[in-house]
C-alpha cells in the first residue's frame, strides 16, 4: 500500500495490523479517519488516544453503509484496544480521558471519565447507559 493510500490513517496501519485491530485499515476502498486525541502518562507507560471514524464501502450495490467511531488506546505506538461507543466527544484533559455522549436532541449528557493505570485501560466502561468493552 503506498504512503498515500495509508494518509487517511496518520501512519497508523502498521501498529494496527500488527495489535491484531479488528477494523478497517483500506484507505482506498473505505472512508477512514484518525485524529490525535491527547496523551496520558501513568508510571512508565505513555498511552495516546485516537478517535477514528470510519464509513464503509457497501458491500453489493442494494447494502447500506455502515459507518461509526472507535476510541484508539496505543502505548508508545503499539497498539492497545479500543473503545467502540455510539457516539461521544473525547478529550484528554488532567491525566484522564473524558467521553462525552453525543445526545441528538442536545440534553446535557454527564461526561464519563476513564481512569487507566498501569496495567491499562478498564475492561468495561459505562457510557450514555451503554456498556463498552475494551477489545482489539
Amino acid at each position: 500500500m503506498t504512503a498515500q493510500a495509508d494518509e487517511c490513517l496518520k501512519g497508523l496501519r502498521p501498529a494496527l495490523i500488527a495489535g491484531d485491530f479488528s477494523g478497517s485499515v483500506d484507505c482506498l476502498h473505505d472512508s477512514l479517519s484518525v485524529r490525535k486525541i491527547g496523551t496520558l502518562g501513568v508510571r512508565e507507560r505513555e498511552f495516546t488516544v485516537y478517535d477514528y471514524r470510519y464509513k464503509l464501502a457497501p458491500v453489493c450495490d442494494d447494502c447500506s453503509i455502515h459507518g461509526g467511531q472507535r476510541v484508539l488506546i496505543f502505548d508508545r505506538g503499539r497498539y492497545l484496544g479500543q473503545y467502540k461507543p455510539y457516539k461521544v466527544r473525547i478529550t484528554v484533559e488532567q491525566g484522564r480521558l473524558w467521553l462525552w455522549p453525543i445526545d441528538e436532541r442536545e440534553a446535557p449528557q454527564a461526561p464519563v471519565k476513564v481512569v487507566p493505570s498501569s496495567s491499562g485501560f478498564p475492561n468495561e466502561i459505562l457510557v450514555d447507559g451503554e456498556v463498552l468493552s475494551f477489545f482489539r
